[in-house]
């Protein structure tokens, strides 16, 4: 597992995915659960495989009944953030594997999902979810930092303050958690609980994000490239980071790729067949818009 470990992050300079699962499964194979967890992280980040939430969670859970906390939490974030079955209640199942982890004393990152009975759709009170976070305020890792942080910007259980928001987002970021990377360069391009609205700022934090996968991140480079917001405007990559986001299923860059397409901007030509595809793309996920556009173009070829 330690050869693994060192060609899984590079240490002594050598990064290569494909001989740190082979190292892995040969002592995963053994049934040491540290090893079936690392095979689990790399299918839960396609690192070196695709990306494969039921790959993932099958090795987590291989660890996860050897009494692996870590693996019972990473199980249960996998419930949280990318559901692995619509078959059962995801939440109450995160619920489950966190408090797995929690008896053995790996509980910094308590659910919010506590707050919230989804088989009722009762909102229960948010106030306790934050207290117990805050109980465990000197434990907390990258997940149940960013959770408060969103409590704090929402204003969940807790008077809304975008600065405690910020704080909270800032230990998670450095911690390379995506989401809060991205909310954290949102606060910075809005000039919400930071000292002042700062675009290069935003533009570092969404870049992270970005490179984590995060697609919003990627869609709001986009749109400050195509406003000259922190930069100069440039159409060109404007356009490489709505392909991204829009590419990975966000709404309002399929919508920009087919007005992108439409009125030929950055360096493609006018394509009227490839923006109503990004049209299409961004109707089916509800945007009205978009699905006006469409019409429109379609009374157009009627006349």
């Amino acid at each position: 597992r330690k050869v693994g470990f060192m060609y899984h992050y590079g240490e002594g300079g050598i990064k290569d995915f494909d001989s740190a699962r082979e190292w892995y499964s040969k002592s995963a194979a053994q049934g040491n659960p540290s090893a079936q967890t690392a095979i689990g992280t790399m299918y839960c980040y396609g690192q070196g495989v695709p990306m494969d939430d039921a790959m993932a969670y099958s090795w987590y859970l291989k660890a996860a009944k050897q009494g692996l906390a870590v693996a019972q939490l990473k199980i249960a974030q996998l419930y949280c953030i990318r559901p692995v079955t619509t078959l059962f209640n995801p939440r109450k199942l995160a619920n489950d594997w966190y408090m797995k982890a929690a008896e053995q004393g790996y509980a910094p990152q308590q659910p919010l999902y506590d707050s919230y009975d989804y088989d009722h759709g009762t909102i229960h009170d948010y106030s306790e979810v934050l207290k117990w976070y805050l109980s465990h305020s000197g434990n907390l890792g990258p997940l149940g930092l960013y959770r408060v942080g969103y409590l704090y910007e929402v204003g969940l259980g807790v008077a809304q303050d975008y600065k405690k928001a910020a704080v909270c987002y800032l230990k998670a970021a450095e911690l390379d958690h995506m989401v809060a990377q991205s909310r954290l360069g949102y606060l910075y391009e809005k000039g919400l609980g930071v000292q002042q609205q700062d675009y290069s700022a935003s533009m570092h934090w969404y870049t992270q994000a970005a490179k984590n996968g995060d697609a919003y991140a990627q869609l709001s480079i986009g749109i400050l490239y195509a406003n000259g917001r922190g930069v100069e405007q440039d159409f060109r990559k404007a356009l490489e980071w709505y392909r991204r986001a829009a590419n990975r299923g966000n709404v309002v860059a399929q919508h920009s790729m087919g007005f992108f397409y439409e009125m030929g901007l950055g360096g493609v030509a006018k394509d009227l067949v490839e923006a109503t595809g990004w049209y299409w793309k961004a109707a089916k996920q509800g945007d009205v818009t978009a699905k006006k556009s469409i019409e429109l173009r379609s009374r157009g070829s009627n006349i």
